[in-house]
């Protein structure tokens, strides 16, 4: 009960931290998470969760999609979910925790350091991110952290990047969640456990509304990505931990 409690304001503080940064929700979410749900059902509250604010945003802001791009690196992500479908089967929670850990630091730091990608190989990079980001959506829905490298690396102005990568995570978690139900990997009940959060996403989002004239935006995000590196880092030592004890 305390687990499903601390999972509850994890879920509750993630959907705040995203409205009001435009920071990926499972990227914050899921360090937290894989120390308190076994790995399919983080699997499975990331991409449920992730489906439905993905397409909030890229409906609302859908006349700023980069349609092509998304679509593309989608169709790259299908073929990816497989092999991370068979990876969560196949892992331990303390694997789980090292491979989120890794993925979160290795995606994060970049961004805070003004990363950049080489001009003139969009396309042939933007397939691999897509595949990677299968990949990870399979392992632990957390297709957003690969996606959004990849458009930070090539600076995107934000009205493009943020409803792009919602409708691309739109998409590709939904392939992963229908992959990872039809081959028995997660079921009914790891579905039905990540909808009973979803009241928490729509309060934080709301509380992000009331306070958001309160918060210095650059300040903030700062702040979010210290804290998303320092769980990171905490998912991945206890992982390492959990290995060798």
């Amino acid at each position: 009960m305390v687990t499903q409690g601390l999972a509850a304001l994890v879920i509750l503080f993630s959907g705040f931290i995203n409205a009001l940064t435009g920071f990926g929700f499972i990227i914050v979410a899921a360090p937290f998470l894989v120390q308190l749900l076994p790995p399919k059902e983080v699997a499975a509250t990331a991409l449920v969760l992730g489906i439905i604010i993905s397409l909030g945003i890229a409906y609302r802001e859908r006349a700023f999609i980069r349609l092509r791009v998304a679509v593309l690196m989608a169709l790259a992500a299908v073929f990816g979910v497989p092999l991370g479908a068979a990876i969560l089967n196949s892992v331990s929670a303390s694997t789980l925790k090292i491979l989120v850990g890794a993925i979160v630091i290795a995606a994060t730091l970049p961004m805070t350091r003004g990363f950049r990608l080489p001009a003139g190989r969009q396309q042939p990079l933007s397939l691999l991110s897509g595949f990677l980001s299968g990949v990870l959506s399979g392992i632990s829905g957390m297709s957003g952290a690969i996606a959004a490298l990849f458009f930070t690396g090539y600076a995107w102005e934000p009205s493009h990047l943020r409803p792009t990568i919602a409708g691309f995570n739109a998409m590709t978690s939904s392939v992963a969640l229908a992959w990872l139900l039809l081959s028995g990997t997660i079921g009914r009940k790891e579905v039905w456990s990540a909808l009973l959060f979803l009241p928490l996403v729509l309060l934080g989002l709301l509380l992000s509304n009331v306070l958001r004239l309160r918060f210095d935006r650059r300040h903030f995000r700062s702040l979010t990505f210290l804290l998303v590196l320092i769980a990171g880092t905490l998912a991945l030592l206890t992982g390492l931990f959990e290995k060798i004890r």
